[in-house]
């Protein structure tokens, strides 16, 4: 016989006591009935249903299939599994966490490009680590500062992979960095606590349960697309586009949100970018394989520096309200788009017949020479350009403290110049960045329109609006 629980006795006592109360309900009657005690007919006792029934009976109830007194020792084999694909919403549970890689290359790439979207200032402690959620033979590593998200897969050596844990991904870099390990197994059955194991040794670290992450939102089903970009036009993106107007988004957190983003203007053949920080603007143009929804977005210098590391065959670009997802081979990036009203940058464009005087210069040169000036510019970040009929000449410093001086050969390509020079102030850091930054091929042409008005800087043979140019506004003089 079984052993009975508690519960399955109380429920053998309740049976029996019904029973014993209607046999006292019969008796009573009997013993008050009128009729003649030879003529009276005594009512059939109303037994109770043995015990041994009873707790078969609940044994069958409370057991599972197969589970009777003489197999109860027999194993139930499970039924199949149905595996699905979720999303790392859907897969936030009460299990360990369990994933192994057998190249440390992989895993530290993973972690160094989800790091770009952790805001290191951030006191939210879990928004300071990497979510990482193990599914079969993949783990998806999540990382979020709430306006940016970024989301990785990435293929492990085993299929045993399982479970969710965040984790601080910065002593995990520095570990895989330094001993470069052959195995790695990062597991965890405890929501405080990670176990990663590098060629059989075994660290700890703090995690925090998964289940508290704050998953950016990714759902494809209302995304809008925008264009998409082939692996030769990331690469455009990357090395020529980005790089020529990100130095001239605004870096200051007192800024107007506006200057700290980049316009992209979506046109119907070709993508538009304009950055500035008041005191300067960039245009870039960028080539598109398809375009489906033209338009403008204001899009945060921060996103467009995590696409300068992206790799991937194909970037696609959609759009959901005020959000723009940046999707890749293995990965999804979504940002805030900034909703203020970009400044009206036309209006301080040069016509072509507002240009005085153009040089074309060696960008090379011009680098060596704006090194040069560099230590004179501690204190004082202006330097003096004076134009000359053939090139332009650079100084930087003070009567006290020395002044440097570099001359620049260049032919004058427009009208000529008056006998006394043209002297006007310009930022040293401004006009490093134009330098860094022009892709034009080893020569760009500066151009001069006026005392206080905008200095352009153009790519060779190129007057369109359309194609680079920068701008920076001259300094006051001193």
């Amino acid at each position: 016989m079984p052993i009975l629980s508690a519960r399955d006795i109380i429920k053998i006592a309740q049976c029996l006591d019904q029973a014993n109360t209607l046999i006292a309900t019969a008796r009573e009657i009997l013993s008050n009935s009128t009729q003649e005690p030879e003529t009276a007919r005594e009512p059939e006792p109303i037994e109770p249903e043995p015990v041994e029934e009873i707790e078969q009976e609940m044994t069958n109830e409370l057991e599972p299939a197969g589970m009777t007194p003489e197999n109860e020792t027999e194993e139930i084999e499970p039924e199949p599994v149905q595996t699905k694909e979720v999303s790392c919403q859907e897969l936030v549970k009460d299990t360990g966490f369990y994933a192994s890689f057998d190249n440390w290359k992989t895993l530290y790439n993973a972690l160094k490009f989800t790091m770009q979207a952790i805001n290191k200032r951030s006191t939210l402690p879990i928004t300071c680590n990497v979510c990482m959620v193990g599914r079969l033979d993949k783990v998806t590593f999540t990382t979020t500062d709430l306006e940016v998200g970024i989301e990785l897969t990435i293929q492990s050596d085993s299929s045993a992979c399982q479970g969710i844990i965040t984790l601080a991904s910065g002593p995990l870099c520095e570990m895989l960095k330094a001993i470069k390990p052959a195995s790695i197994i990062i597991k965890s059955s405890s929501e405080t606590s990670a176990s990663v194991i590098l060629d059989g040794e075994e660290q700890i670290l703090p995690a925090i349960a998964g289940e508290e992450f704050p998953f950016p939102s990714i759902n494809q089903n209302t995304w809008d697309k925008v264009f998409s970009l082939d692996s030769g036009e990331l690469k455009e993106l990357q090395t020529i586009t980005a790089p020529a107007v990100l130095p001239f988004a605004s870096t200051d957190r007192n800024a107007r949100p506006e200057l700290a983003g980049i316009l992209t203007i979506v046109g119907e053949s070709n993508i538009f970018l304009i950055s500035t920080d008041g005191s300067r603007l960039a245009h870039a143009v960028q080539s598109a394989s398809e375009i489906r929804k033209p338009g403008e977005y204001l899009i945060p210098t921060h996103t467009l520096k995590i696409l300068q590391s992206a790799k991937s065959e194909v970037l696609d670009v959609f759009t959901e309200g005020e959000r723009i997802y940046f999707q890749g081979d293995n990965f999804t990036i979504v940002s805030r788009l900034i909703q203020s009203r970009f400044p009206n940058w036309k209006v301080v464009i040069p016509k072509l017949e507002d240009v005085k005087y153009e040089f074309a210069l060696s960008t090379e040169s011009m680098s060596r020479a704006l090194a040069c000036l560099k230590p004179a510019t501690k204190d004082n970040k202006r330097i003096e350009c004076e134009l000359f009929v053939d090139g332009i000449t650079l100084k930087a410093g003070n009567a006290d403290s020395g002044i440097i001086s570099q001359h620049l050969l260049s032919k004058i390509q427009v009208a000529t110049l008056p006998e006394d020079p043209i002297i006007f102030g310009i930022n040293h850091a401004f006009l490093s960045d134009v330098i860094a930054s022009a892709p034009c091929n080893g020569t760009i042409r500066m151009q001069y329109t006026g005392d206080m008005r905008p200095v352009l800087f153009k790519a060779p043979g190129d007057d369109t609006v359309d194609g680079y140019y920068s701008i920076v506004m001259p300094l006051r003089d001193r």
